[in-house]
């Protein structure tokens, strides 16, 4: 499942909007594998791979927030956030299928400073150089300066468009699972559509009468039609419409006016404009071409 989501063109659109707006790394872990998931989500992460992600205090702090996500993860919304040793926030939020967390959107470490961003980014280094990690004080200097850094505010905005994110993956994924009987049904409820409409594609008929009689709503229906048959109501209603018109044309003494109402069609100029889109022709032409 979480192999899927993350194949998915729409979720990568959505992950590649988040880096461009945020500048924040965002990484999809497996729930059935959150320590696993951490660590090569830390690894993928440039500032992490270069600093600390070999320490015991990274790999401490790697576990202790594994072991929140294990153990609150199917009963919280989130977002999880924690600060590592060195100072930086990571963030979570779980992707949920039912009562169940399937995966988390994970947020690579960033610097989140209240006060000074200076005074917070020489924190960071002495921070990593008070657990003695073994980096020479040079090259962790150089290695900070590519820390994303963001005010409370910014971060808080962060949060809030990874919570619309998360939201729409567990939706993705609630879609991925969808039963087999539900297809059925949404199939049905296409063809129930189909029969109605050709009870009455003759009326004044409108989506909302139909989607009236099936129970759903509108914009449900719409969207069924579209998945299903690739064309929208309107076209479904023109298409037998059209047909009716023909086979009066070529078989009845109607005129062509009497003829496009009776096949349903609420005007002279509605009807001149869908034969003629669909045929290539007037309907009089159509006429002289298929009567001797």
């Amino acid at each position: 499942m979480v192999e899927a989501i993350a194949n998915a063109r729409m979720f990568r659109e959505w992950l590649d909007s988040f880096r461009e707006l945020t500048g924040f790394d965002l990484h999809l872990i497996d729930g059935a594998g959150v320590d696993t998931g951490l660590q090569h989500a830390a690894e993928a992460t440039g500032l992490c791979r270069h600093l600390c992600v070999g320490s015991d205090r990274c790999r401490q702090c790697r576990e202790r927030f594994a072991q929140r996500l294990r153990s609150r993860g199917n009963h919280h919304t989130g977002p999880f956030a924690m600060r590592c040793f060195a100072g930086l926030t990571v963030t979570a939020l779980p992707v949920t299928l039912g009562d169940n967390s399937v995966a988390f959107l994970y947020a690579a470490p960033v610097l989140v400073w209240i006060h000074r961003r200076a005074s917070a980014a020489g924190s960071v280094v002495r921070r990593i150089e008070g657990n003695r990690i073994g980096i020479p004080l040079r090259r962790l200097r150089e290695t900070t300066r590519q820390i994303p850094v963001c005010g409370r505010q910014r971060y808080n905005a962060a949060v809030s468009m990874l919570r619309i994110i998360a939201a729409q993956v567990s939706h993705l994924s609630r879609q991925m699972l969808a039963p087999a009987d539900s297809k059925r049904h949404e199939s049905a409820t296409v063809q129930r559509c189909r029969d109605l409409l050709g009870q009455c594609f003759t009326d004044d008929v409108h989506v909302n009468d139909i989607a009236e009689e099936l129970g759903v709503s509108r914009s449900y229906l719409s969207h069924l039609l579209a998945g299903h048959l690739g064309m929208s109501f309107t076209d479904c209603l023109h298409g037998l419409r059209l047909a009716e018109f023909k086979r009066l044309l070529a078989d009845s003494e109607l005129t062509v006016t009497e003829a496009l109402f009776a096949a349903g069609f609420q005007s002279v100029s509605q009807a001149n404009r869908v034969f003629r889109a669909a045929t290539g022709m007037s309907p009089r032409d159509f006429r002289n071409s298929v009567t001797p």
